[in-house]
């Protein structure tokens, strides 16, 4: 009886769990599958945060019409890895993170409502000084004039689980991130020499 589905190649297959090469997957979601791979114009990349930037062309010959795109990290619900086949080998090796691109609007001006509630904050703090004056945190001082408010700050030291707590806050991340500058990375095309390197890399060392 013949097999209906034969074996057309066999294959040694390597998990490279060695490689020093930074792996993502870039994804553009909102962007048809259909309609091929973008136009991208620039990158630029945050390493420890994981952030990149990407400027797309609005159309695929249009340079004067591009898109602002910026990642967020995507949680992974498997191991991933890319294949690299050459010389009847399959190698593996493991992706670090999922990046997904959306369209950015950091570059519009931003709404405050400070002047809105100026008055009336104003108003407010001058009829609630009586009422703060024993408040919790506050204490008088004596001095040449007589009695004065100060104002104190009691800071309990952190313990592991707050500090751990407070890494993980959407505060500490944003922080952290705008403390990081962008770096401008160069795309090279398929065939360029630095990507050759980066495909010899992936290879497992026997």
């Amino acid at each position: 009886m013949e097999d209906d589905d034969p074996v057309v190649q066999q294959l040694d297959v390597y998990f490279n769990n060695a490689a020093e090469v930074d792996l993502n997957i870039v994804q553009f979601p909102l962007k048809p599958i259909y309609s091929g791979q973008p136009a991208i114009k620039s990158t630029n990349y945050k390493p420890n945060c994981k952030k990149l930037q990407v400027e797309v062309g609005v159309n695929e010959d249009d340079d004067a019409h591009v898109m602002s795109m910026v990642s967020s990290v995507i949680a992974k619900k498997a191991i991933l890895t890319i294949g690299y086949m050459t010389d009847n080998e399959l190698h593996l090796t493991p992706l670090n993170d999922v990046l997904q691109m959306r369209p950015s609007f950091s570059n519009l001006p931003s709404i405050s409502f400070d002047n809105n509630n100026e008055e009336d904050a104003d108003g407010d703090a001058m009829d609630d000084d009586d009422d703060n004056n024993f408040n919790e945190g506050n204490k008088y001082s004596k001095g040449s004039k007589g009695l004065t408010l100060e104002q104190v700050h009691m800071k309990r030291k952190e313990t592991e689980r707050s500090q751990a707590l407070k890494m993980q806050s959407w505060a500490f991340k944003e922080s952290k991130e705008l403390n990081e500058s962008y770096q401008e990375l160069k795309i090279n095309h398929e065939q360029h020499q630095y990507t050759m390197n980066i495909k010899d890399k992936l290879k497992y060392k026997k």
